[in-house]
């Protein structure tokens, strides 16, 4: 299972999604620093990014429509329902 510390440790950071390379010199912040700027950095393998996020989005849209346009009685079904009342 993957963990992530509570806050981020400026010396000993390893993830890729942002650094400090903006900052003056590109030096991370002071230790104890209550505020400080990251940097964001380019997405490594951008064509793999947009595939996964328009994957999801299809699903979940895929997903809603079948609930949202089919969660009630059919048309078919409608009619045979009234058929029966009658």
């Amino acid at each position: 299972m993957l963990t992530k510390q509570t806050y981020l440790c400026a010396s000993d950071y390893d993830e890729p999604y942002f650094d400090f390379h903006c900052l003056p010199g590109g030096r991370a912040p002071a230790d104890m620093s209550d505020w400080y700027t990251v940097c964001g950095t380019p997405v490594i393998n951008r064509a793999e990014y947009v595939t996964v996020v328009t994957s999801f989005v299809l699903l979940c849209m895929y997903v809603y429509v079948q609930l949202l346009a089919f969660s009630g009685l059919q048309p078919s079904a409608q009619l045979a329902a009234r058929k029966k009342r009658q």
